[in-house]
């Protein structure tokens, strides 16, 4: 128990840390933006003009937030230049966050009227006005206050941070978020690296599954951070970027399921909660049917309701596991591997952090600008946390194993001292029965020969055949310990 809480605390207060240093690069230098409002357009054919006409709800922070819809959302930007303190500044940069978001027109006073501009998942990288890992557009300073809008249509969530700053400010800024997202990449590689080099040595099954969950993580965390947008640039339609994401994300939702229902199986929980949690894995095949179909809105809310389901029943399957219980009189390496208090902390943990991010995609509570990232931060938090569990799993499987391995060693060490005393005793046996026939047949021929009286020779040569008779059943003694000789039962 010991073990498991200091490494648990330890972790946590490692968590917090690579927490604040990857929401690092979100504190930014203040915003040009001084006032925002947003139009929803249910139809999805509101024009520009009809927009501004439209009556507008006022929006208090750069984050967007109103869960799933099929609405069109017109997002209006209130930009200062008088808010500047480069007044060198030429150009500014609206800077738009996830960058998987599927379509987003900018419609600036400024620019030409027959210039319709657009980014967003559905278009290649390459074509952005200013290439990062987010979705940009670049827009002249002006000399008064304007009303820039932003007409957003997405399929997966309507969360989305917006901000406008100068050229050189976002510059810093993407500076910062690379490194952090590098850190984040490393983070997972490092424990995908450690499950392929230990798994060399150890061919448990859950280091497996492991294995397989962090392939699935990296994966998903490029996808989101956008790097496979970059990375797809120019040789993948850009419209197939957009499911391939949705998909990685259904897909990365299956395999935690898998890898769970795998880790709190060994635990013996409750039987039909098992079944009832292992059965959500046919989730993946119905919402890539949806995807598909082209109704990525239906899947996408099915996935939110599959993830609370999943970690639900994770969480309740932790509790009612009963290994503890069955292995109580068994000896130490027949005992779980760790307690039941620190399989429930972790499903706990898993199960907040799922939580904190799915709540405010669902609109069900408007969060700050760190809920953006926080589809990153479970599978970071919890391939570590997963990765010290497994450690210690692998530790304590090590140990036992070796302990069964020298109580081995020595069964075979004593085996093989009695094999060596059965040869001596065999041998013994063999060489007292001819040192011991010999003389009795010498007896038998000297009887035979000299002039007794038929009654003592009779008892003389009864005597002799008796030993004869004892040392060759001592004889076949030995022969049935060797199994060489059979014995009929008829």
């Amino acid at each position: 128990m010991s073990i498991e809480h200091n490494s648990f605390m330890s972790l946590y207060r490692f968590l917090f840390s690579l927490i604040s240093l990857l929401f690092a690069f979100s504190v930014q230098a203040s915003d040009l933006v001084i006032e925002r409002g947003w139009v929803e357009d249910s139809a999805g054919n509101m024009t520009i003009e009809e927009a501004r006409r439209a009556t507008e709800t006022p929006l208090t922070r750069e984050l967007f937030s109103q869960g799933y819809s099929n609405s069109v959302f017109w997002i209006r930007l209130r930009i200062d230049p008088s808010q500047l303190k480069d007044k060198s500044a030429e150009n500014l940069v609206v800077r738009i966050r996830p960058p998987y978001q599927d379509r987003i027109w900018i419609y600036d006073p400024l620019a030409s009227r027959d210039k319709v501009r657009v980014t967003g998942d559905y278009y290649d990288w390459a074509n952005d006005e200013y290439r990062s890992l987010n979705l940009n557009f670049i827009i002249p300073v002006g000399s008064e206050p304007r009303d820039v809008w932003l007409r957003v249509k997405a399929t997966v969530s309507t969360l989305t941070f917006i901000e406008v700053m100068t050229e050189d400010q976002v510059r810093a800024a993407d500076r910062l978020q690379e490194l952090a997202t590098m850190l984040y990449l490393s983070v997972l590689l490092i424990c995908f690296g450690w499950a392929a080099l230990t798994r060399i040595n150890n061919k448990d099954k859950l280091l497996s599954y492991y294995l397989i969950r962090e392939a699935v993580v990296i994966v998903y965390a490029l996808a989101i951070l956008g790097y496979v947008r970059i990375f797809t640039s120019g040789w993948l339609p850009a419209g197939w970027l957009d499911t391939f994401t949705t998909l990685i994300s259904f897909f990365f939702i299956t395999v935690v399921i898998w890898f769970d229902w795998n880790l709190i199986s060994e635990f013996k929980p409750n039987r039909w909660l098992a079944r009832l949690h292992i059965s959500l894995v046919l989730f993946f095949p119905i919402a890539a049917a949806l995807v598909l179909m082209g109704k990525t809105s239906e899947a996408v809310r099915l996935s939110s309701l599959i993830v609370i389901a999943t970690i639900s029943l994770a969480l309740i399957s932790a509790i009612s596991t009963r290994a503890w219980t069955i292995a109580r009189n068994a000896s130490p390496e027949d005992q779980p591997v760790c307690s039941k208090t620190f399989l429930v902390l972790l499903y706990t943990f898993a199960a907040l952090i799922a939580l904190l991010h799915r709540l405010p995609i669902m609109g069900m509570f408007s969060g700050s600008e760190h809920f953006v990232y926080l589809n990153l931060v479970y599978p970071l938090l919890t391939s570590i946390v997963l990765m010290v569990f497994i450690q210690i799993r692998t530790y304590r499987l090590s140990k036992y194993q070796q302990q069964k391995n020298l109580r081995l060693e020595i069964a075979e060490i004593e085996v093989q001292a009695e094999r060596v005393q059965r040869v001596e005793q065999a041998n013994f046996l063999k060489m007292l029965a001819h040192e011991m026939k010999t003389p009795l047949s010498v007896v038998r021929m000297a009887v035979g020969s000299a002039s007794l009286p038929p009654r003592t020779h009779e008892v003389v040569d009864r005597a002799v055949t008796d030993m004869d008779s004892i040392i060759e059943r001592l004889l076949q003694v030995e022969r049935l310990e060797d199994e060489k000789l059979l014995v009929n039962h008829d």
